[in-house]
């Protein structure tokens, strides 16, 4: 009987912070299905991606503030892949990883 009030309370007191609301809503977008070839080349000049609509740009994982660089992408989808063309600026890229498949994080 202890036991089961002492979760009824615990529930009780932590339901506010269980229950707060996401301010966070992420955007959705229009991706096309295909028919055709994409060549996996980075042009993006390319005939199948003009109709793939850009991503607004990329914001930090809590949504509170801009990058200082821009990262923004297009999506199109066929029935075997999902297909993703991205623009990333970055002036000065380097790496200390060099075997396939590193841990990155």
């Amino acid at each position: 009987m202890k036991t089961g009030i002492i979760i009824f309370l615990i529930f009780i007191f932590l339901q506010p912070v269980i229950c707060q609301p996401v301010d966070i809503i992420p955007n959705r977008y229009i991706c096309y299905k295909i028919d055709g070839k994409i060549d996996i080349d980075g042009n993006l000049s390319e005939n199948v991606w003009n109709k793939a609509m850009w991503t607004n740009d990329f914001v930090d994982i809590l949504g509170k503030s801009v990058p200082l660089y821009k990262t923004r992408v297009k999506m199109l989808w066929d029935d075997n892949y999902l297909y993703v063309a991205a623009i990333l600026e970055e002036p000065d890229i380097w790496a200390t990883l060099k075997n396939r498949d590193d841990i990155v994080y």
